[in-house]
């Protein structure tokens, strides 16, 4: 048999010998796998645990300061970091990889920015490594979220704290803990009490932005509002009754005087997590400045998040349950088992926030219907899309408008924000299938402040003259006038009362017309013809 190479073998040759030839020119002649191994992280000892403060930040002050009562309840020192502003941006930007989402840059920043702060204050680098560590959130998916942490790192490495320790809460898989870092843990009756916290924290929130815009003596609501979140704070840290710390709390807002007859319209704000529920520079501070412009701000719940988590493990699991289990997917977990047990939190989880609604008179705002936003999602968005806030912008929209929730919707969103930007492009059909809908979606990167308010002052505008016309529909077809109503009103300040649940009038939508027709019937007058909310037109799907 010849052993002669064929032309191809030749061929094969020739070209391995000249590739050898080109990696000895520039130096690679050896080729070495180098696989990725997770950097060292300083180890977070148990007898660290008395001598650390733990900071965090990223959620509203009230969430945080009555989240500080469960830390301190277990144990820890704890301390709220400052709202984001400007400055921590240009620090985020400065450490940070380029192209990030600004809530990465502001929360990073404002580490940062207080840690410089420390060291001017003459705290030597070492020993603000020995006293501090961050209590950070963190998650994975398609969103630049999954990257937070290793930022995070780098940035701290690069301003000269390579040892700070940083404990993360995977929203997906819990704290992640290993042996040589348990000076934090969170034994699973803390999280109950980080559920109690949120939702009371949720119910208070609403109620200060429900009765803020009527408030006689401005700034009386806020100072009743801090007064609450350190009740609160100091009834979860002693394992007092937070039931009967809501219950001064709602003597104390009663306390506050309104006027519901100010025309205000209703502006849901929804969007990306961080920015819908920040109260700093990171959206231009547009919650209060909603409120300056004469409008009410209805808030997003943080409880409604960990609802939309609940329903979307459920989902997932629904759509295994005629499945044969296998050792991947559900790990060979039994599906109805898993089921039912979501459910049953979910029920246990809306009976406990229902029960704090009822102790504040059922005045803040009630979790979102999950079934009905998933029927909602139909023709619209995919609801197994679960990037971001998956399919809930447009479908809240959607039950907004419909419902008689609001006058207009805003969307906010941090630049090239992936899943909101999908939704803003759903957008654009529920606002051609919804008449009279008001929508403005706002993307921020830190600047451009006088532009994104401006596009808010051209919608708001139509939100007000919406508003306006509800209020004469409503005084034309009871057939009275508003002084009329403002004078019943003063003879009867008990209807003022700032924590008496308004009804709602099936198609209207501002306070000041509920609480306009409300009197009028109590005055006596029939209701006439009320052109209510104008009905939605909805395409086909």
């Amino acid at each position: 048999m010849s052993t002669t190479p064929s032309t191809d073998e030749q061929l094969e040759a020739r070209v391995e010998a000249y590739r050898r030839t080109l990696r000895q020119e520039i130096g690679l002649e050896q080729h070495e796998v180098r696989h990725f191994k997770r950097p060292y992280e300083r180890p977070f000892p148990l007898v660290e645990q008395a001598t650390t403060t733990i900071v965090y930040c990223g959620l509203t002050t009230t969430h945080e300061e009555i989240t500080l009562g469960v830390l301190e309840r277990l144990g820890y020192r704890a301390q709220r970091l400052p709202i984001p502003d400007h400055q921590a941006l240009a620090i985020g930007k400065e450490f940070c990889n380029r192209a990030q989402c600004n809530p990465t840059y502001y929360t990073v920043g404002n580490l940062l920015k207080f840690l410089f702060e420390l060291r001017r204050q003459g705290l030597p680098d070492e020993e603000i490594e020995n006293s501090y560590a961050l209590f950070w959130g963190a998650d994975c998916g398609p969103c630049r979220m999954g990257m937070y942490e290793a930022d995070l790192r780098k940035a701290l490495k690069g301003a000269g704290f390579p040892n700070f320790r940083i404990v993360n809460l995977d929203i997906a898989h819990g704290l992640d803990i290993h042996q040589e870092s348990v000076g934090f843990q969170m034994p699973p009756i803390a999280f109950l009490h980080l559920a109690k916290a949120a939702m009371a924290a949720d119910a208070i929130n609403d109620l200060a932005c429900q009765i803020r815009p009527y408030e006689l003596n401005p700034g009386k609501t806020d100072a009743v509002l801090e007064e609450a979140r350190q009740s609160l704070r100091a009834a979860i840290r002693d394992g007092s009754s937070i039931v009967a710390a809501l219950r001064r709390i709602k003597k104390k807002f009663s306390q506050i005087g309104v006027d519901y007859l100010r025309v205000k319209p209703r502006v849901k704000v929804t969007g990306e997590f961080f920015l819908k529920h920040s109260e700093g520079d990171s959206n231009h501070k547009l919650m209060r400045w909603l409120e300056e412009e004469g409008a009410e701000v209805m808030l997003d719940l943080v409880g409604a998040w960990f609802e939309y988590m609940i329903w979307l493990n459920e989902l997932k699991v629904k759509d295994r349950l005629w499945v044969k289990p296998d050792k991947q997917g559900m790990e060979g977990a039994n599906p109805w088992l898993v089921w039912a047990g979501l459910r049953l939190g979910k029920a246990a989880y809306e009976a406990l926030y229902t029960f704090y609604r009822s102790l504040l008179n059922f005045k803040p705002q009630a979790l979102p219907p999950m079934g009905r936003l998933d029927r909602y999602s139909e023709g619209y968005y995919e609801k197994r899309l679960i990037a971001g806030e998956g399919h809930l912008e447009v479908t809240k929209h959607i039950w907004m408008t419909l419902h008689a929730k609001a006058h207009m919707m805003i969307t906010v969103k941090p630049f090239g924000c992936m899943p909101s930007t999908i939704s803003d492009g759903v957008q654009a059909k529920v606002v051609t299938d919804l008449a009279d809908a008001i929508f403005v979606p706002i993307e921020t990167t830190g600047d451009g402040e006088v532009l994104v308010k401006s596009r808010v002052q051209m919608k708001l505008q139509e939100a007000k003259e919406k508003t306006r016309e509800e209020m004469e529909r409503v005084l034309g077809g009871y057939g009275v006038t508003l002084e009329e109503v403002r004078a019943f009103a003063r003879k009867h300040p008990e209807l003022s009362n700032a924590m008496r649940r308004l009804p709602h009038q099936p198609g209207l939508v501002s306070t000041a017309a509920n609480f306009a027709a409300d009197i009028a019937r109590r005055m006596g007058h029939r209701q006439g013809h009320i052109a209510g909310w104008p009905k939605a037109r909805r395409g086909a799907s």
